[in-house]
């Protein structure tokens, strides 16, 4: 079975708990059982996160084979919405295959397995010379799928750099609806992100700088 799944995720996750999938003194993973294979296609530098099911009293969902960390580089671990989410940062283009295996304890015998093929590609156009469409690449990339509701223009807080002023610095509140979801972010809802924009020259292109959940 293949699925095609991106799961992109704002800043603000990288201040989540950090975890570890397995002990460095537990015994490698034993051979594989077949298993869902999933893709998930992810911009250079931006997070994203697998999530399996939480098991149940005894097992533990555990990485099995060695990936290429240049390309996938794991991040964090966490419980949300029953949940385990392995959270990585999407490194330099290229593809790797990141595999969980669960597992009783610590021991070598694998009963379940995960594939993930992940497919990190260049940085797509982030500008425009409209600020508000400059804001919209806050939305995560395809496979993810969204209607834009709203891209609202936000003065800058004050604890945040003015950059040369609103002539070169703008904040967006941007509100869109995901008809299409991720791990992070469910299809069938709606989600708010903050993203800001400059520009180097008041003739020059707006370009999205950085987003998150908050200003």
């Amino acid at each position: 079975m293949r699925d095609a799944l991106g799961a992109v995720v704002p800043a603000c996750i990288a201040a989540l708990a950090l975890g570890a999938s397995a002990q460095a003194s537990a015994p490698p993973v034993g051979p594989l059982p077949k298993g869902p294979v999933t893709t998930i296609q992810v911009q250079v530098g931006l997070l994203f996160a697998i999530a399996l099911p939480r098991p149940g009293n005894g097992l533990a969902w555990r990485g099995a084979r060695q990936s290429d960390a240049t390309i996938a580089r794991p991040l964090d671990e966490v419980e949300a919405n029953g949940n385990i989410v392995f959270t990585y940062r999407a490194g330099h283009p290229g593809s790797t295959t990141v595999v969980y295996a669960l597992t009783r304890d610590e021991t070598e015998k694998a009963l379940q397995a995960r594939y993930f093929d992940v497919v990190v590609f260049a940085d797509r156009s982030r500008c425009s010379t409209r600020p508000q469409l400059a804001a919209r690449s806050i939305v995560p990339p395809p496979p993810f799928v969204a209607r834009i509701v709203s891209v609202a223009r936000r003065p800058l807080p004050a604890s945040e750099p003015a950059g040369g002023g609103p002539g070169h610095k703008r904040l967006y509140e941007v509100t869109f609806y995901a008809v299409k979801g991720n791990a992070v972010l469910p299809t069938g809802h709606r989600y708010t992100q903050f993203a800001y924009v400059t520009r180097t020259s008041a003739s020059g292109s707006w370009c999205f700088l950085k987003g998150g959940s908050g200003p």
